[in-house]
């Protein structure tokens, strides 16, 4: 998908996010406050960052990805909340708000869900069949500049699963929003 070509994307951030939080925590059991301090300090503007630039307020989801040149187009990834996982894994807490994790996940389930599993990405936009490459190599859509890359967003991601529940159930959701 080459996340890599975008200012911030949601997965990378949430695994930034759990990586300050570690560092909030190595340095609260080393006794280091002035470490702390900056940690935290940091990780308050990364949270910020998170919310202002990924957040869509009127749709309740984390966009994808946001960059300063194409924007933040309304797309939806399946297991952007990854570092959350680990967050919890480790008993680190919550890396944003429990109620936006809550309503991005069923955001996830509403928009990437499919018999299979969950789908990679939500363009939010009708389906383009793999096999009308004329159509899909003359659109312009950022990040997606060949065949390969557009079939890969209605793919479905193996581990998306099995962390959007653990989440939910964290969450204390379980048998909410799966029927």
């Amino acid at each position: 998908m080459a996340l890599d070509k975008f200012d911030h994307d949601a997965y990378n951030s949430f695994i930034y996010l759990l990586a300050l939080r570690a560092a909030q925590e190595l340095g609260t059991i080393t006794n280091d406050t002035k470490f702390v301090s900056t940690v935290r300090q940091s990780f308050s503007h990364a949270q910020k960052r998170v919310d202002t630039e990924l957040w869509d307020n009127a749709k309740h989801y984390y966009h994808a990805w946001w960059d300063m040149e194409y924007g933040s187009p309304e797309w939806i990834m399946s297991d952007s909340l990854y570092g959350q996982v680990w967050a919890y894994s480790l008993g680190l807490g919550d890396l944003v708000p429990r109620s936006k994790l809550k309503e991005h996940l069923l955001r996830e389930i509403e928009k990437n869900d499919s018999p299979f599993g969950l789908k990679v990405l939500s363009t939010g936009e009708v389906e383009i069949s793999p096999e009308d490459t004329s159509i899909i190599l003359s659109r312009h859509i950022p990040g997606c500049k060949s065949l390969e890359n557009i079939t890969k967003h209605n793919s479905v991601w193996m581990g998306a699963d099995a962390d959007w529940s653990s989440l939910m159930l964290h969450l204390g959701e379980e048998g909410t929003c799966w029927n």
